[in-house]
């Protein structure tokens, strides 16, 4: 169901389906390949998942181990940005976000402009963890 392609960017009709099941549309888009996740794992200082601090190159091995586990894989990427949420407090609007762009496009793929996007990023910072929901859409066995 998920299509993806540089030029094209993420299939319209995976987007509309995710859009019926989501409590909200979302209009802005951003797919980071591995390289990508570890960059911004890394950016992070890594990723306290149940207490434990995990480095970007861990996480990124565990998620390898579970490429043949499609649901265990999308359950630890969940668990990843709920991590992620920790963090969005101590953000700041002046953070040097350079290394974020430069993924883009070889390694993130992002459905606006990247001075756009960290504009939008830079307006909502001190971002309120409780405020992120992260919600998976998990078919029924």
């Amino acid at each position: 169901m998920f299509d993806f392609s540089p030029d094209a960017g993420i299939d319209p009709d995976f987007l509309a389906t995710v859009n019926l099941l989501a409590p909200r549309n979302s209009d802005y888009h951003i797919l980071l390949d591995e390289r990508g996740l570890e960059t911004v794992l890394d950016f992070l200082g890594g990723v306290s998942l149940d207490g434990d601090s995990f480095s970007a190159s861990q996480i990124i091995r565990v998620l390898r181990l579970l490429s043949d586990d499609p649901v265990a894989n999308l359950k630890l990427q969940a668990q990843i940005i709920e991590s992620f949420a920790s963090y969005a407090f101590e953000l700041s609007s002046n953070l040097e976000i350079t290394p974020l762009i430069d993924l883009v496009p070889e390694h993130a793929y992002v459905s606006h402009s990247a001075l756009e996007l960290s504009s939008l990023a830079a307006g909502m910072l001190p971002i309120r963890p409780e405020a992120i929901l992260i919600d998976l859409f998990l078919p029924e066995p």
